[in-house]
């Protein structure tokens, strides 16, 4: 115990600040109206050359977090394909490289400009819950 309040002294813990981009209501997830600010927060740090966390959710119904969030991913670029535009993310969640830094980890808009993607780590399918700029 004195172990862990001298850490805490020495680290203590900064608050983490997250935009909501959509939140479980029952059997379904609804977009939030921070959703766009959530987007425009993505763009901004990928213009300075910087990734940003994102909270994913791929199960309805878990009680992790806050309720909607299930996981996380790093954003780190974006691009086109076929005239939509996408986000790519690496999959923390993997020691397989290949899985979790596929090219194929891509977020696109879905139904009211949630960001929804495929991970090639285990296929599901991905929701983004959450942007965490610094």
């Amino acid at each position: 115990e004195q172990l862990l309040q001298r850490d805490r002294r020495r680290y203590p813990r900064k608050a983490v600040t997250a935009i909501y981009t959509t939140r479980e209501n029952g059997n379904s997830l609804q977009v939030l109206p921070t959703n766009n600010e959530g987007i425009k927060t993505i763009d901004n740090y990928l213009k300075a050359g910087k990734p940003i966390v994102a909270g994913v959710n791929h199960t309805l119904g878990n009680t992790y977090n806050e309720g909607t969030t299930d996981h996380f991913v790093v954003i780190m670029g974006y691009g086109m394909d076929n005239g939509r535009r996408y986000y790519r993310f690496f999959d923390v969640g993997t020691s397989r490289i290949s899985a979790g830094a596929s090219p194929q980890n891509r977020f696109y808009f879905g139904p009211h400009s949630q960001l929804v993607g495929i991970t090639q780590y285990n296929k599901k399918k991905y929701t983004v819950s959450q942007v965490r700029p610094r």
